[in-house]
């Protein structure tokens, strides 16, 4: 159903709603992301005999990868429109998931967690911009400024 099919008030607001909700779980992507990789430190150090240092880059990496996604997001969103970079960075989120949960070496591991922090920074820098953009220009500040 796209936003100008909608014929009924209550059908646009329920739609608003959904899309809304769907494009706002982006932000919650690295919170998750930091309390499951918390509770393996000690399994990793093991699997792959790591140092401090090897469990410090694990646990960072991620946001080196913030990083870079955080300082990309708004030229490649400017450039190819919010939703299509959004969908991109979904599709590198599962590649780093499956990477995360398979990874033959250290290094890959490593890649698969940077790819991750990318993902999760895009999305969570453009999912509050393509939420407001999305949105009805008569409704945008309705039920912000009463």
């Amino acid at each position: 159903m796209r936003l100008t099919e909608i014929t009924n008030k209550n059908d646009s607001k329920n739609f608003l709603a959904l899309v809304t909700f769907v494009a706002s779980l982006g932000g919650i992507l690295f919170g998750i992301d930091t309390a499951v990789v918390s509770g393996i430190f000690s399994i990793v150090e093991k699997y792959f005999m790591l140092d401090k240092i090897g469990v410090g880059w694990f646990a960072s990496s991620a946001l080196v990868g913030a990083i870079a996604g955080a300082f990309i997001a708004g030229a490649l969103s400017d450039r190819f429109g919010r939703k299509p970079i959004l969908i991109a960075a979904a599709i590198l989120f599962f590649a780093s998931a499956f990477g995360s949960a398979f990874p033959p070496t250290f290094t890959l591991l490593i890649i698969a967690r940077l790819i991750g922090g990318v993902s999760v920074d895009i999305t969570s820098v453009l999912a509050p911009l393509y939420i407001s953009e999305f949105s009805p220009p008569g409704i945008r500040t309705k039920y912000i400024f009463r």
